[in-house]
């Protein structure tokens, strides 16, 4: 429950006018509040009515309460405070040690971030107790958050404030004992991969329902565990699988469905979801981090797994950099933006030592020939998922154009890809990302531009700054050419097309994509980076 006091009178969830300055209970209400940018359609709120202030309509509950149907419209100048609630366990249990809280938690991420930490300017700082469960609504322009807000921003699209898009907590080792089945198949893939039996093990797999599996966490490891059984059966042996037993296809349909995932192993499984720590208080960079599934079980599937992860984990800070900098062209704030292009440069700079990082642990050929297979798309005409009425259809195959990282920075600079070897690829890869990540993506491409803004402003300093980001962002996509180079195109057989695992001519690809990001420098003589 939640109150909110309004300056003028409103209607409340009746429909019935408040007097002025009464408070109005709004039992699980969807605040609106101005200036909160969704790339979706509003809504007109029940019992209110449109104002000229741009707004959206936020969704908040306590941790112990649950959603109900019905919402209502609030003055978009209302102050919002909590009220009455349910008792937390802690409060149930007098006389009790207080229960111990896993990790970290968001609020004190945030802190860590630099960013608001009150979604409200009049929310209490400590809002562990409470979620953001959803949001609705939009207006025409992203870049009118206020600061405030920019934190329910990446809230709202599931990317932490300190990890960026890798998963707010840790992944879980392990699934509940009725799904000891999955975890037993995937543990032994290594070796079954190794015996040719993985086929025969996996069409003894009977139907598991996930009904039972209800957490993000526990959902994600079920579409890694099944990813990974799924793509090894449908490369194992002399001819890939064409199509996938009940066993297999319905749980992962029915979860993949949950996620608004294809079935296939992506990047999001492969990578985002695909590590633990050793440490539980160190960092989530390598040294500090291991795989939890693999295909073969190599030290070099190991680290090319794991060094993306790390360029994941260090490419957060220019995620959350890219929001200031847009909410800063709202009130021309110059060294804040200068400030935040600064950062992101440092922060591709960073990746592209991931990079290097990854050439030094895995071996091409390695690669190629063990690693690659594993991560290929289905060939034509595609696999069929018996019993869940799918198919045959094609997915796409693992690709670094997967990962929301690289895609995020590309629109927060607003390098443009327009060409039909670039951009028809890259929009498709959006289907593989977490739905949250991809309207991610969408939102910041949504925004006013930010090049835009520092090209009409006429600063040098900030043309300079820009220039640094675009620069840096072609070494780090030669260094990415350099490595396709060494990982495919050296160890393809001679006269088989080269294509990377997403099944794209990387080649053209890459260099299209590389030409699009020095052709988004704003000035001076772009500085070769050709090796």
């Amino acid at each position: 429950m939640v109150m909110a006091r309004s300056t003028r009178p409103s209607r409340g969830p009746s429909g019935r006018r408040s007097p002025e300055g009464m408070p109005v209970e709004l039992p699980y209400a969807r605040l609106a509040v101005p200036l909160i940018a969704s790339p979706r359609r509003a809504r007109r709120p029940r019992g209110g009515s449109w104002s000229s202030t741009p707004m959206v309509t936020v969704s908040l509950m306590h941790a112990n309460e649950r959603p109900r149907s019905g919402r209502c419209g609030v003055n978009p100048g209302a102050r919002v405070v909590p009220t009455r609630r349910k008792r937390t366990l802690d409060e149930r249990r007098p006389g009790r040690p207080p229960r111990a809280r896993a990790g970290p938690t968001r609020a004190s991420r945030r802190s860590e971030s630099g960013l608001s930490a009150p979604l409200h300017p009049s929310e209490p700082a400590d809002r562990s107790n409470w979620y953001i469960l959803s949001t609705h609504g939009s207006t025409s322009d992203p870049g009118s958050v206020p600061m405030e807000y920019q934190d329910s921003i990446l809230l709202e699209h599931d990317v932490d404030p300190v990890r960026g898009f890798l998963p707010p907590v840790d992944p879980i080792d392990r699934l509940p004992s009725e799904f000891d089945a999955w975890e037993t198949i995937a543990e032994k893939i290594p070796d079954d991969l190794l015996s040719g039996r993985l086929r025969q093990r996996v069409d003894t797999l009977e139907v598991i329902d996930p009904g039972s599996l209800k957490k993000r966490p526990q959902l994600d490891r079920a579409m890694r565990l099944l990813s990974f059984i799924g793509n090894g059966y449908a490369w194992d042996g002399e001819s890939p699988a064409g199509s996938f037993p009940r066993g297999l296809s319905i749980p992962w349909s029915r979860v993949a469905g949950r996620l608004e995932r294809p079935m296939i192993a992506s990047h999001a499984s492969v990578v985002l979801c695909n590590w633990r720590r050793l440490d539980p208080e160190g960092p989530i960079d390598l040294g500090n981090i291991e795989t939890m599934n693999l295909f073969l079980d190599t030290p070099d599937e190991r680290c090319f797994y794991l060094a993306t992860v790390a360029i994941e984990s260090r490419g957060a800070p220019a995620i959350v950099d890219i929001v200031k900098a847009v909410q800063a062209t709202r009130g021309a704030d110059h060294d804040t933006i200068e400030a935040c292009l600064v950062r992101i440069r440092s922060v591709i700079e960073e990746i592209t030592r991931g990079l290097e990082q990854l050439k030094q642990g895995c071996d091409p050929a390695v690669f190629y020939e063990k690693i690659r297979p594993f991560l290929s798309g289905w060939p034509e005409p595609g696999i069929t998922y018996e019993g869940a009425d799918i198919g045959p259809v094609r997915y796409t195959g693992g690709s670094a154009a997967q990962s929301s990282l690289l895609q995020s920075i590309d629109a927060g600079l607003g390098v443009r890809h327009v060409d039909d070897a670039s951009r028809p690829f890259l929009v498709e890869m959006r289907r593989y990302m977490p739905p949250d990540h991809r309207r991610f993506v969408e939102w910041v491409e949504a925004a006013p531009s930010l090049r835009n803004f520092i090209e009409s402003s006429g600063s040098a300093g900030l043309s300079q700054a820009y220039d640094g980001c675009i620069d840096m962002l072609d070494v780090f996509r030669k260094c990415h050419m350099e490595i396709t180079h060494d990982y495919i195109t050296r160890q393809a057989v001679r006269g088989e097309k080269a294509l990377g695992t997403g099944g794209t001519e990387y080649a053209r690809f890459l260099s299209t994509t590389r030409r699009e990001t020095r052709s988004s420098r704003l000035g001076h003589t772009a500085q070769e980076n050709d090796g």
